[in-house]
């Protein structure tokens, strides 16, 4: 391939002579005596090839025998007018030298089968600041516009005069930079590769990019311009303005490299758009400007009609000489407004002096803030001001005001308020907001104010006996949306029926009453209350009505039927005696003789001071201490109830129980009576009072009632302390634990009865026997016993030789051993002899005294129980034989001596 340098004429001919000279030289091989291979290379005639304005010389390379072929081709493209000095027609330019930084040069085939054809870059020309960079685009595309990946593309700075720029960079597919103004890229997968070039200085960059591959040479090849200049350009940015408010719009051009001003710049203005219709600085679509000395162009943007939307200006930075735009940009000036909506919100319908909350939301659908809106809501006469929140900023007469102040764009603000409904009828109530840019906005809401409608009822007791006060409740309501004036409530009573009192206080005309309500609001109701008694029996109806001054009315009815009533009383007991602590059954038989039903039937039963009171069925209402009541709220006429209390006796002797009932002023009274008598008994316990361990004693216990009832239940138990045991009880005695029981039965008065039971004593001890016998009755005794347990006193003693046989001469000891065999009585005055026989020679006894062959201790005063000692003699054989040595042991608690022998044998050797 070719490439076009900024080399000078004399290189470029002497490379067109080298390639003459290398066209004549044919089959020459070149040795290399230093190749370790000693490998030949042959080089092929390099011979020009001429397509139209390029031409292409292909070089060959011809090895040796056994060495590849390899081929190289470079094509030689004519620089454009102006790049190089004019060499004339078809000279040719090769640079030779090598690519730099590239150590591998070899180019990938395509994948794609198809050639490609055509070659673009953009832009073609265009202004930048010096010192900045600028990428072009380039695109490689295969015949009906596909992208060409895989091309390789040549991209040349062509140097003619004072032509400036450098290349920076390359992408694409193995981006090779050869020096700062040639360089070999290959298209990416969408046929594309960019070069980025920069300048220093003002000046112009001319750019071929160049694909070899591409046949046509009309197509093989484009051109680009890049304009470098010492200025940069700051454009007015996009603004929003409210609509009919001037836009003044600047733009500033100054030195890249200082930065000072540039004046007498030109400045073209053009409205793209007029809609809305706008002008600049009163001309209606360009206008041509030129900086300043501070490097400014001023216009100003003007609205012919105040509307919302949006003007695009374009600016554009014009050439001097070349009249081109050097640097543009569409400015966008959005125009806003606000938009004020009032939505009312209030009950459809309301009734009369009622109150209702209203809402009132003031939005802003436009695109710019709604300064200072007011509101203002004007009331109809039927409807009056409470209150609101916010608070009204004013309020006059039947209008009302809130400065809502700004809403922002899709902003609103609610105002609620409560109205009083004041007249009947359809109330239209309209309210309007407006900013201060004069946008309104308005709103309705229609009420029908509705009057009030009546409801009475009236109750009595449905019966009533004669004589009785007879209360009558009438209650008048408001059921109505509104309310009601002037409501008179009267009430005629029956001929037979006299008023006696009256709540509230009702003006009486002969037997009419009536009360008088000012105002009677909605859901509001009055209740009224006549006591009044009748004269006659039988069914009695009285009538209440009600109006007001708007025509409303009610009225209620209410019957009670008179009747009269007979109350009786009776009283029984289920027994005539029992034991202090048991219980009595007192029924009351209350009983309605008459011909109506005895309504709050007092019952009252106050009980004697030795009953108390265990249950009542039913269960007592109230009452203090031993006084029991009961009310009967409705007991037919012939009908009977019963009451049980359950008492129980507190103490001996005659108890009569009373019970009084009243119905109707009148009481009447029953009683019942119930002696109660005092159980008791005794309990004794006889046996011995000593026993020694392992002895055995009998007991007997005997309970006796000595009370005045006969006893129940009597049970005797006895409790065997430690230290004794059970042996066996008669009378069907048992025995659980350490405790034997008696079920005796019953015991009349004065009655008794006896047990037995015997013991042993287990260990010494002083310990008491307890007996206890109760009764169903409550009454019970107990009865003690003290034993007292000795163990027996008992003694031993033995005595032992340690060597056996002995020969004469030989010495042993005698071991006497004292034990007491009790573990609970120690011994006393124990004293001990041992007798030593002749064959035998005394020789020492630690502790005892020796005469002859007799060793007696010191007496022992006490020797306690469990106690053991040992004593020993030494003695020395003198004599051979069969002897016997002998201890004998006496103490006070047994009147026997006590002896123990030992025998020894005494050789002679």
């Amino acid at each position: 391939m070719s490439l076009f340098t900024k080399k000078s004429v004399p290189w470029i001919i002497g490379i067109v002579a080298m390639m003459a000279l290398a066209g004549v030289i044919t089959g020459v091989l070149l040795n290399t005596s230093d190749s370790p291979t000693g490998t030949s290379v042959a080089v092929k005639t390099v011979t020009p090839i001429l397509l139209d304005n390029m031409e292409a010389v292909t070089a060959q390379a011809v090895p040796a025998a056994g060495v590849e072929n390899t081929e190289t081709t470079v094509n030689s493209l004519t620089p454009p007018a102006g790049f190089l000095p004019d060499l004339g027609v078809g000279a040719d330019i090769v640079n030779s030298e090598p690519v730099i930084g590239s150590a591998n040069t070899s180019i990938q085939p395509r994948v794609s089968q198809q050639a490609p054809v055509e070659i673009s870059i953009s832009p073609a020309e265009d202004w930048n600041p010096v010192r900045t960079q600028h990428t072009f685009t380039i695109t490689v595309n295969e015949a009906g516009g596909t992208p060409a990946s895989g091309v390789e593309v040549e991209l040349i700075l062509n140097r003619s005069g004072e032509a400036v720029g450098d290349i920076v960079s390359m992408t694409g597919e193995n981006p090779r930079k050869v020096d700062n103004t040639f360089g070999r890229v290959i298209t990416d997968a969408n046929g594309e590769a960019t070069l980025t070039i920069t300048a220093t200085r003002a000046g112009d960059t001319d750019v071929t990019a160049y694909v070899p591959e591409i046949e046509d040479a009309n197509t093989h090849k484009v051109f680009a311009v890049k304009h470098w200049v010492d200025m940069e350009v700051e454009f007015p940015t996009d603004a929003v303005n409210l609509i009919g408010n001037d836009h003044p719009m600047v733009v500033r051009v100054f030195r890249t490299t200082n930065g000072t001003p540039l004046a007498n710049v030109e400045v073209v203005w053009t409205i793209v758009d007029d809609e809305p219709n706008a002008n600049l600085d009163g001309a209606p679509q360009t206008v041509s400007t030129r900086t300043n000395a501070d490097g400014e162009a001023i216009v100003t943007l003007r609205q012919v009609e105040p509307a919302g939307g949006d003007n695009q200006v374009s600016v554009e930075v014009i050439h001097d000489v070349t009249g081109k735009a050097m640097f543009s940009r569409t400015v966008t000036k959005q125009w806003q407004s606000p938009s004020i909506q009032v939505d009312k919100q209030g009950p459809e319908s309301l009734g009369l002096r009622n109150t209702a909350e209203y809402t009132v939301t003031v939005s802003n659908s436009g695109d710019r803030v709604a300064s200072a809106v007011m509101l203002t809501d004007e009331l109809p006469s039927g409807l009056t001001f409470v209150s609101s929140e916010p608070a009204a900023s004013s309020v006059e007469g039947s209008t009302v005001t809130w400065n809502l102040g700004d809403i922002e764009a899709a902003g609103s603000v609610t105002v609620s308020m409560v109205l009083s409904a004041e007249a009947i009828g359809s109330q239209v109530n309209r309210a309007t907001a407006v900013s201060t840019e004069g946008i309104t906005g308005q709103d309705d809401s229609v009420t029908n104010v509705l009057p009030g409608s009546l409801a009475m009822t009236k109750t009595a007791p449905a019966e009533s006996l004669l004589g009785e006060e007879i209360s009558y409740q009438i209650t008048v309501a408001n059921n109505g949306n509104g309310s009601l004036t002037n409501v008179v409530v009267t009430d005629t009573l029956p001929g037979s029926v006299q008023l006696v009192s009256s709540s509230p206080q009702a003006s009486v005309t002969g037997g009419t009453a009536s009360w008088t309500v000012a105002t009677l609001d909605s859901g509001v109701s009055e209740s009224f209350t006549i006591t009044a008694t009748t004269t006659e029996t039988g069914s009695i109806t009285n009538q209440a009505k009600a109006s007001s001054d708007e025509g409303a009315s009610a009225s209620a009815d209410a019957i009670t039927v008179v009747q009269n009533s007979d109350v009786s009383v009776t009283k029984a007991v289920n027994q005539e005696a029992v034991v202090v602590g048991e219980t009595a059954v007192f029924t009351i038989a209350v009983t309605n003789n008459g011909d109506a039903a005895a309504t709050n039937v007092s019952v009252v039963d106050t009980l004697p001071a030795g009953l108390e009171v265990v249950s009542s069925t039913p269960e007592a209402a109230s009452g203090q201490g031993s006084t029991l009541e009961w009310t009967i709220s409705s007991l037919a006429a012939g009908a009977s109830t019963e009451i049980v209390v359950t008492a129980r006796a507190a103490a001996a002797g005659s108890h009569t129980n009373t019970v009084a009932v009243t119905n109707r002023g009148i009481t009447v009274n029953a009683e019942a009576t119930v002696i109660a008598l005092t159980p008791a008994i005794s309990l004794t316990k006889d046996g011995g009072s000593a026993m020694y361990i392992g002895g055995e004693r009998d007991y007997t216990i005997t309970a006796t009632n000595t009370g005045e009832a006969t006893l129940t239940g009597v049970t005797i138990t006895d409790t065997i302390p430690d230290g004794m045991s059970y042996v066996t009880s008669d009378n069907s005695g048992t025995i659980a634990g350490n405790v034997v029981t008696w079920n005796v039965g019953s015991l009349a008065v004065e009655e008794s009865a006896t047990v037995s039971v015997t013991l042993m004593g287990d260990s010494a001890a002083e310990v008491t026997n307890q007996a206890n016998v109760t009764t169903d009755q409550g009454a019970q005794a107990e009865a003690t016993f003290d034993v007292t347990i000795l163990s027996a006193a008992g003694a031993h003693v033995g005595i032992t030789d340690r060597n056996d046989p002995l020969g004469i001469g030989d010495e042993t000891e005698l071991d006497i051993t004292l034990r007491n065999q009790s573990t609970t009585t120690s011994l006393t005055n124990v004293s001990l002899t041992v007798i030593v026989p002749t064959e035998l020679e005394i020789v020492s006894a630690e502790g005892g005294s020796i005469s002859g062959q007799q060793v007696t201790y010191p007496t022992i005063n006490t020797f306690a129980a469990s106690e053991e000692r040992i004593l020993t003699i030494r003695v020395r054989a003198v004599a051979a034989g069969d002897v016997v040595t002998s201890a004998t042991l006496t103490y006070n608690e047994f009147g026997q001596p006590v002896t123990a022998q030992e025998g020894t044998k005494i050789i002679d050797r």
